[in-house]
């Protein structure tokens, strides 16, 4: 289908509101978790729950959500999918009692789950192939944004208003959202008739659930535990049964023979070796900031508080030099800032100063923010609109399973050298193994990515 300008801008910003409310709301849980414990008279074990089961909700919904959006024409996904947020909202507002709240939260973690896949699809589908840059730069932005402004506004509210005030703004920016959807929103890409296999969502699910659910307990004991790695294990397990029963299916849930395709592994890999080279400034630096040089959380905010803002407006940068010069050297600039802050995280001390820290932390998020934009246009732009939604559907899932082994992979590491020798010697061997990964990912860039390579 083909938008007038207006209308392209209209669909987009649309989608930007609606993934904007789901990050705000996943990012201001946390703040919001201390007043709900003191208010249900709840330990953290049990009101953890609603972030960490949120976000398995939100894993199992993908490979939901891509049956889904090629089953439903795109203006009633999004309705259901927004609907579905509201009516989460609402029941966290009413809430009297623990057990209503976490409902209230997973049903909003369902619409949250359904929106992010969907808007990729949408947003790669209603731009040019030379435009999908930009336009996957400032929708990054946009999920960036959320996590600078979130804990500030949540604060607030929390403050003057209490917590379930917080419930009162996502109800509204939801029902704002779902306004705009019926106004604006079009059927871009055609819905089709699709089997659905109950027994590979059963799968997807349960390799979800045990992967998610181990790695969100990795907090309460060590790995050799049945809810840690147990778990983890019979999630890789299950994840293993569901990859064989897809490849076998005429018509399966997700169409993994999308793999055969060398322009969809490259992306694939690229973002695989991203993350564990992120792992400094994801898992390694606030243990680093708050535990080891007990900087107060907000403190610790303030510092990285520059560093946040300028992500986010390099993203935009790299969304428009990929359109401009193709993959290749903005790849190669991420790569090399991940390389220099996980190298300033090596030099990492019990004496060093806020301002080095600052910018050593500004350094990995500025690669991942480079980084990120190029990732999904290369890997999607050149499918038709069915390959494009489990391409996207793919993405999302890798992301979910291989965020949890970099937490997996960074704790582990973390405590052995810690115990071994010392806090400090543990964040150092961390960031070399950053490090290490950022080579291994400027090379794969370096010989995968054509110099004449523009888009995908």
């Amino acid at each position: 289908m083909t938008l007038s300008t207006t209308n392209r801008s209209l669909v987009f910003w649309t989608l930007m509101a609606a993934n904007f409310s789901a990050s705000m709301t996943m990012i201001s849980m946390s703040v919001m978790l201390p007043p709900i414990m003191a208010a249900f008279d709840l330990p953290t074990s049990t009101v953890q729950w609603l972030t960490s089961g949120a976000s398995l909700v939100s894993g199992v919904m993908i490979p939901v959500a891509a049956y889904l959006i090629k089953r439903l024409p795109n203006k009633l996904f999004f309705f259901i999918a927004m609907l579905m947020f509201s009516l989460g909202s609402l029941l966290c507002l009413v809430a009297e009692s623990f057990s209503v709240l976490l409902t209230g939260r997973l049903i909003q973690a369902v619409g949250g789950g359904l929106i992010m896949p969907f808007s990729q699809i949408i947003i790669i589908s209603i731009y040019p192939k030379e435009r999908h840059g930009t336009a996957m730069g400032y929708f990054t932005l946009g999920m960036l944004i959320a996590p600078v402004i979130s804990p500030y506004i949540a604060g607030s509210v929390i403050d003057n208003l209490g917590w379930q005030f917080m419930f009162n703004i996502f109800l509204m920016i939801s029902l704002a959202t779902k306004l705009m959807g019926l106004l604006f929103m079009k059927n871009i890409t055609a819905a089709y008739r699709e089997h659905f296999s109950a027994s590979s969502a059963a799968l997807s699910s349960l390799a979800f659930f045990g992967i998610l659910f181990g790695v969100g307990n990795l907090a309460l004991g060590g790995i050799l535990r049945a809810d840690t790695g147990g778990a983890i294990l019979a999630g890789l397990f299950m994840l293993a049964l569901f990859i064989k029963k897809q490849l076998g299916m005429a018509l399966p849930l997700l169409d993994l023979r999308l793999f055969r395709y060398r322009a969809f592994r490259i992306p694939l890999l690229i973002a695989i070796t991203m993350y564990f080279s992120f792992m400094g400034g994801g898992t390694l630096l606030p243990i680093y900031g708050q535990t080891i040089l007990g900087l107060p959380a907000r403190t610790y905010a303030l510092v990285i508080l520059p560093g946040s803002i300028l992500m986010a407006v390099v993203t935009v940068i790299s969304g428009k030099l990929y359109d401009r010069q193709g993959p290749r050297m903005v790849l190669i600039w991420g790569a090399l800032l991940l390389m220099l802050g996980n190298t300033m995280g090596i030099l990492f001390s019990l004496e060093s100063s806020l301002p080095y820290v600052a910018v050593a932390s500004f350094f990995p998020a500025a690669g991942l923010a480079i980084l990120m934009p190029p990732i999904v246009p290369m890997a999607i732009s050149d499918f038709n609109d069915k390959e494009r939604v489990d391409g996207s559907a793919i993405l999302g899932t890798v992301r979910l399973v291989v965020n949890g082994l970099v937490v997996i992979y960074s704790t582990l590491l973390y405590t052995h050298f810690s115990g071994r020798f010392n806090p400090m010697a543990g964040i150092r061997a961390s960031y070399i193994s950053a490090t290490a990964f950022s080579v291994i990912l400027l090379g794969i860039i370096m010989t995968s990515i054509p110099k004449t390579s523009r888009g995908s």
